[in-house]
């Protein structure tokens, strides 16, 4: 079986890309990817899930590194279709309807689900579909044309996933100032507002 750095390598060199590019397009700093394709260390839990997410790796390939919790059995059901589907555990968390800080504890089994969580979690799992009713805003969509370096990577790599690869301490750092950035077509005016007064400060 490849070890989660085979993978990440084997990945690397089908797209053709550097290491460099792989770190940015999974949000690692440049040494801990490394590290990670060197198999001196692995990624934690939360951060091969989106791993997965982003890569399209099946729950096969890396559900021994996963760290699943075995209880409730619901919540192991939950994660792995989740990963069949495309989706990190903050997009979960919100079509469950819980909230992600607790959700993140329940999967690391910090601490107990509670009774009300586990009951959205099994309406959840019950859902024939899963469908989210907003789109992430993206980095890309908030300040324009890519630069070189991220043109390169996003055509190089396919980018998995609901709204891609989300730039997570930019979406906070803005929904701190502008409110949540998850929109409908009835908010594309305000969306191309923000997109006018960010670009001077990102771009320029």
């Amino acid at each position: 079986m490849l070890s989660i750095g085979d993978r990440l390598k084997k990945y690397r060199e089908e797209h053709g890309v550097y290491k460099t590019d792989m770190a940015r397009l999974l949000e690692a700093n440049y040494h801990t990817y490394c590290k990670w394709e060197d198999d001196y260390n692995i990624p934690g839990a939360n951060k091969l899930f989106n791993t997965a997410v982003t890569l399209g790796w099946s729950l096969d390939e890396i559900e021994p590194w996963l760290d699943l919790p075995e209880k409730p059995d619901v919540l192991r059901q939950i994660l792995i279709r989740a990963l069949e589907k495309g989706l990190n555990r903050t997009q979960i968390a919100r079509l469950a309807d819980v909230n992600p800080s607790n959700f993140l504890a329940w999967c690391r089994e910090d601490k107990p689900v509670t009774e009300p969580g586990l009951a959205k979690l099994e309406a959840l799992a019950d859902s024939p579909e899963w469908d989210l009713d907003y789109e992430w805003v993206t980095y890309g969509e908030l300040v324009g044309p890519k630069t070189r370096s991220r043109e390169k990577v996003g055509s190089a790599l396919p980018r998995r996933g609901v709204g891609g690869v989300i730039n997570y301490k930019l979406i906070q750092q803005l929904e701190a100032e502008y409110g949540q950035l998850t929109y409908v077509a009835d908010d594309e005016p305000r969306l191309q507002t923000i997109r006018e007064e960010l670009r001077p400060g990102l771009c320029g």
